[in-house]
């Protein structure tokens, strides 16, 4: 996982775009135990893809049905994953 080395505590702010490394999703997140519960919001280093984790999805709600500019992928129930994608 791309934040493993962070210590407990810090917050994330360097860019992770030189990483190859990407979440699939939100559920990724939150099943590093680094990670899991703390605020994280990922972008690809093409600037098109997001990963937020939990914490970030709860602290947005209500999200959103649609967005200008983007797409918000949702699971099969609707809610959103975690991940966004400008169209």
């Amino acid at each position: 996982m791309v934040c493993r080395a962070m210590a407990d505590g810090c917050k994330l702010s360097a860019s992770v775009a030189h990483v190859e490394a990407q979440p699939s999703s939100q559920a990724e997140l939150e099943a590093d135990p680094v990670t899991r519960g703390r605020p994280i919001a990922l972008r690809s280093k093409d600037a098109h893809g997001y990963w937020v984790s939990r914490k970030i999805l709860d602290a947005m709600e209500p999200i959103p049905a649609e967005v200008d500019g983007g797409v918000i992928i949702r699971d099969p129930y609707g809610q959103p994953t975690g991940e966004a994608t400008s169209e």
